[in-house]
């Protein structure tokens, strides 16, 4: 990437940001482990908390929940946001969640997008992708295949943007092994496919994180970050790197697979961008 092309993009700035309220249905969301009962009234609150914690930092649009799709809330998945202008409407890996599409891309339009939506045979999850200045990163994983990540690939290149595909061999997606704190930081659990020589060609430092919930933050751009309370260590640890850290318990959402940046899709200033 030249020196021009990342100056271009030195900064995250968030102008506004698309949430979807709970299902009352999320006792019945997709995930690994059946074994935790989850308490929805709680994870109704804590989500509450999570929008509220936005509504501070930039304009939020808030889309009504669906009750025939209990995992609604996790509205990152259904599309990727390239500039201020411009979304991909993405097709979810699980057939049960590809109908959540259809009014992200109707919320999209209305707010002033130009939307290209993804078709079949392609699969691709928002949480595949990983914005890196005018760079993404595109997981493989169980919710995305090789034909969503050309097709995005595509997309990303007429914008512009250069793509890498990596292999996620643990986790549910990408950003479930790891994030971007700020524009110099990712945080990474240890079987994270973005290695150290990676990460350096970005110009980034990777700090690998021991708690799980710690690959996954929230960067707010100005320094400040949103991290789960079920990581007080990787908290810690940015504090001491000087970042504006804000702590947020995201218990049940966490028992349905779910990280920081799941439920929200966040959409960059003009000439800016954000992950």
């Amino acid at each position: 990437m030249s020196r021009s092309r990342r100056s271009s993009f030195a900064s995250i700035s968030i102008e506004r940001i698309l949430v979807r309220a709970l299902s009352p249905a999320f006792d019945r969301c997709e995930r690994s482990d059946h074994s935790a009962p989850i308490d929805v009234d709680l994870a109704r609150r804590q989500h509450r908390s999570y929008v509220a914690i936005l509504r501070r930092m930039a304009d939020v649009i808030e889309v009504a929940p669906s009750d025939l799709h209990p995992d609604c809330v996790f509205v990152e998945d259904t599309a990727v946001v390239l500039d201020d202008r411009t979304a991909v409407v993405t097709r979810p890996g699980v057939r049960s969640r590809q109908g959540e599409v259809d009014e992200i891309e109707g919320v999209l339009v209305r707010s002033g997008f130009n939307v290209v939506r993804m078709a079949p045979p392609a699969t691709l999850d928002g949480g595949d992708v990983l914005r890196v200045g005018a760079r993404l990163f595109v997981g493989l994983s169980t919710r995305t295949n090789e034909h969503g990540a050309r097709w995005i690939g595509g997309v990303a290149k007429e914008m512009g943007l250069d793509t890498v595909v990596v292999s996620v061999t643990a986790g549910l997606h990408l950003k479930s092994c790891c994030s971007l704190a700020d524009e110099g930081t990712l945080l990474a659990t240890a079987d994270c496919p973005i290695d150290d020589a990676m990460a350096r060609r970005e110009g980034l430092r990777r700090v690998v994180v021991e708690e799980p919930a710690g690959a996954n933050v929230l960067a707010l751009g100005g320094g400040r970050v949103l991290v789960s309370a079920a990581s007080p260590r990787t908290a810690d640890q940015l504090h001491k790197m000087g970042l504006h850290v804000q702590l947020l318990d995201i218990s049940e959402l966490h028992k349905a697979d779910a990280a920081m940046t799941c439920s929200s899709v966040r959409i960059p200033a003009p000439g800016a961008w954000c992950t």
